[in-house]
């Protein structure tokens, strides 16, 4: 399960939640893992996914958390990774790999500390709202070569929007799959771009 940002995780213990993707990065609406690996050499190549999370709260680095954030964010790079068929292998622990893929996602979580504190006097009577903010950066080397030697470089932006409160109870179990589906437009808009670009294959 998608480890939730914090605010959100607190008041999902209580109270329902009704989560959508407000902003998602156009090049994830491309992704069609058929489409991508046409054409590409018949001689696939192994890649290491080497990935970091950065966890912030209304401008403040929550960096406490940020270890605890890296698995469900590898989990699902390494899931949609295989199933583009671009690559032999993938995977986090990979053993002389030939291509690396270092990628460093900012999760910035935004919301009202004044709204919060309505919401838990009046026991969540009053809504409160959350936005979070993914920033996806990173760069595709050889395994083999210097952080110098880029082959690729990749830039993914998404963000989520969420309304806590009582009257939202039934829209609760979507929340979760909502958070991973924005987690999985990052990754497919850096498949998209890896695809794309002519040199990462030659």
């Amino acid at each position: 399960m998608v480890r939730t940002t914090g605010f959100l995780a607190l008041l999902l213990l209580f109270t329902g939640c009704a989560m959508w993707r407000s902003d998602i990065d156009p090049n994830s609406r491309r992704y069609e893992p058929a489409r991508l690996s046409a054409g590409k050499p018949v001689e696939k190549k192994s890649l290491l996914l080497n990935i970091g999370v950065e966890h912030w709260a209304n401008g403040e680095s929550a960096s406490d958390s940020d270890v605890n954030r890296v698995p469900p964010f590898a989990k699902r790079a390494t899931r949609l990774f295989r199933e583009s068929g671009l690559f032999r292998e993938v995977g986090t622990k990979v053993s002389h790999p030939d291509l690396e893929l270092i990628v460093n996602v900012k999760e910035e979580e935004r919301f009202s500390r004044v709204l919060a504190a309505l919401c838990g006097i009046t026991f969540l009577v009053i809504p409160a709202y959350d936005r979070v903010e993914y920033e996806c950066t990173g760069y595709l080397k050889n395994a083999e070569g210097e952080e110098s030697d880029v082959l690729a470089e990749v830039t993914a932006k998404g963000e989520m929007k969420a309304v806590v409160g009582w009257l939202l109870l039934p829209a609760a179990p979507f929340s979760f799959s909502t958070q991973r589906r924005a987690i999985d437009d990052l990754f497919k808009s850096v498949l998209v771009q890896l695809a794309e670009n002519e040199k990462v294959w030659k």
